[in-house]
């Protein structure tokens, strides 16, 4: 009898929606106690009818996010999406990338990740490379293994957005000039701008996760962006901005291409004034062919005009209403987010 009154309890529990796991297991406990054969085997019924659902594992990553849409007043896709077009203009999505100079350049200015094959050495050494001069090319003291030839075209720059690791060589202050000169090896690079961000994440900001420890050798790497995660390079930027000077809220107002770039140029690209012409056609460049291929794929998917003509016109490079709505379509028929732009997820979706 009291299987069966058992039995009826859990069938019409198990029948109702609004019916809850503590409400099951404390009518069990009033027909028969919190234990014994029927209610484990009831429990087992429970458990295979009610999977737990699963568990939302917040970041430290999605907590600094968190923390800049507050701060900025401003979505957490509007900054996704400023964070992804500069990731993509610094290194092309790379988070291993370094930075090359152009050729025949005198003074190191920032280049895309790809201009050119990664120096040999790159890999044969440990990934803290002392910075060089383009028209420095000298050798160290070959006892002294652990650090890397100096080399042409290589420039401070690593990651996803190019944080410099290496921007002040600090001789031995204990050798004479002479010296120093003769032992152009004996001393320490100072980082600057992936060292001070790094500073501005751990004093500033109290994470609810234990870093990992990744971290542990980015700073043995002399502050190298390659050795973190893609995820851990957003973290280092997002933390680096909330913490500089200046109103990154009413810089991220502007929501176009165009304020983004602005953006970047603003509060995170740090080269001179006599290269920005270069630096922002590139943006633009980079960025309209990235657009022209998610336009390209988009048709090829049947997700822009049917006919030849209106293809030609929206294959443009532009961000405007019509490949918005393609963007819209396409990412709400595969059930990811709706950001309207070539995000990564859309991106990887369409083959980019």
């Amino acid at each position: 009898m009291l299987l069966i009154l058992a039995t009826s309890i859990l069938l019409a529990l198990l029948s109702t929606s609004m019916a809850s796991v503590d409400q099951i297991r404390k009518m069990i406990e009033a027909a028969q106690g919190p234990s014994g054969p029927m209610g484990d085997a009831i429990s087992k019924k429970l458990k295979e009818s009610h999977p737990p659902a699963p568990e939302f594992k917040l970041n430290n990553r999605d907590f600094l996010m968190g923390r800049a849409v507050k701060r900025w007043g401003v979505p957490e896709d509007h900054i996704q999406r400023v964070l992804d077009r500069m990731q993509y203009v610094e290194s092309k999505d790379d988070p291993e990338a370094i930075q090359i100079a152009r050729s025949g350049s005198k003074k190191l200015t920032p280049s895309v990740a790809d201009a050119g094959p990664l120096p040999s050495y790159d890999t044969a050494f440990p990934k803290n490379i002392p910075f060089a001069d383009a028209d420095s090319d000298f050798s160290i003291d070959p006892d002294t293994p652990s650090l890397a030839f100096q080399r042409k075209r290589v420039g401070p720059g690593r990651g996803l957005f190019q944080f410099e690791f290496n921007t002040e060589w600090v001789p031995d202050p204990d050798l004479t000039k002479k010296e120093q000169k003769d032992k152009p090896w004996a001393g320490k690079w100072e980082s600057q701008g992936a060292k001070s961000a790094y500073n501005r994440l751990v004093n500033n900001f109290d994470l609810p996760f234990e870093p990992g420890p990744e971290w542990k050798d980015f700073k043995a790497a002399a502050y190298d962006a390659r050795e973190l995660t893609a995820e851990q390079q957003q973290m280092l930027l997002l933390a680096d901005l909330m913490i500089k000077p200046g109103d990154m809220g009413k810089s991220l107002e502007d929501d176009t291409m165009e304020g983004d770039k602005n953006f970047w140029r603003k509060h995170h690209w740090a080269g001179r004034d006599a290269d920005w012409p270069a630096r922002e056609a590139q943006w633009r460049d980079d960025l309209k062919a990235r657009v022209i291929t998610g336009q390209k794929n988009l048709v090829r998917k049947g997700f822009g005009p049917k006919s030849r003509d209106a293809q030609k016109s929206f294959i443009d490079g532009e961000m405007g209403p019509a490949t918005r709505a393609a963007i819209k379509k396409f990412q709400a028929q595969n059930r990811i987010r709706q950001t309207e732009y070539f995000d990564k997820e859309t991106r990887d979706l369409l083959g980019m």
